[in-house]
């Protein structure tokens, strides 16, 4: 059975902590230049977005996007640094991941938090008339945009919280974000006499990135548990692997053991019992 601990403020809640930062490297899909140009425009464009030069702005946007930037709010970005770009269609489209310091405020009936957020902001680029623009491509769990917040926030940048603001529907809100995250299952089985092994899969419903671990994994000669990744986005799933090789005149494992996954920072632990199956008296 998943325990899972909610002893911490709404707000933290719905905005994550401090994201994992990403490894700068060049992008092997496109020339230096070619990249070292992308860079100068988002470079120049969230420069804009942090003097608060919307208007100036607007000349790195695309034809098909500026109604809807010129219509729409503005991300108040404090600082912000490229974290990831990823090239496609022959280098003449990009994803761009961008680290940013944004303001976020929360509102209810006669409550206002304002604070400032880390968090990962994805953006879409592509040349035109032989520039990079940026333009807006809704992209799956994006859940944030220079133009503000996606739709899941109200349309003036805010949070919308619970009207009425008390313990209970506080520790309400925070455990349904809590259930949100998940493990696919909670137990596996294994072949003690032969080679073997499973897989579980944890989805982050959190809206930023979290960092897990495993713990409580056992010395057993042969098994091996490891994550396909550490730091998983929002709406994004990461794997446990699991696997076990009887190793020659060992003896046979223990029927079952539980090992757990812990997620950072929300303090979330989930458990995974490892059965071996029936074995000979």
């Amino acid at each position: 059975m998943s325990v899972r601990s909610a002893s911490f403020l709404l707000p933290a809640a719905l905005l994550l902590a401090p994201a994992a930062v990403v490894a700068q490297t060049p992008s092997p899909a496109a020339p230096p230049e070619v990249e070292q140009a992308l860079r100068a425009r988002v470079t120049e464009f969230f420069q804009d977005f942090v003097d608060g030069k919307f208007r100036q702005a607007i000349n790195l946007v695309a034809e098909d996007t500026q109604d809807e930037y010129f219509n729409g709010p503005k991300a108040e970005i404090k600082t912000f640094q490229i974290d990831q770009v990823k090239f496609s269609d022959n280098s003449t489209n990009a994803d761009v991941t961008v680290k940013v310091k944004q303001v976020w405020r929360m509102k209810a009936e006669g409550f206002m938090q304002e604070m400032v957020v880390d968090t990962n902001m994805p953006t879409t680029w592509k040349i035109e008339g032989g520039k990079w623009v940026f333009y807006h491509h809704i992209q799956p769990n994006a859940w944030l945009t220079p133009m503000g917040p996606s739709d899941v926030h109200a349309a003036d940048g805010t949070s919308p919280l619970p009207a009425k603001l008390d313990t209970a529907t506080l520790n309400s809100e925070a455990t349904r974000i809590l259930h949100q995250t998940d493990i696919d299952k909670e137990q596996v089985t294994l072949s003690f006499d032969k080679p073997s092994s499973a897989k579980v899969v944890f989805h982050n419903g959190a809206q930023g990135v979290v960092s897990i671990s495993l713990v409580g994994v056992p010395a057993l000669p042969g098994f091996i548990a490891k994550l396909d990744k550490q730091d998983v986005n929002a709406g994004q799933d990461a794997v446990v692997e699991l696997s076990y090789t009887p190793p020659a005149g060992a003896a046979s494992p223990h029927a079952s053991f539980a090992i757990g996954v812990e997620v950072a920072p929300f303090a979330q632990h989930f458990a995974i019992q490892v059965d071996f199956g029936e074995q000979p008296k």
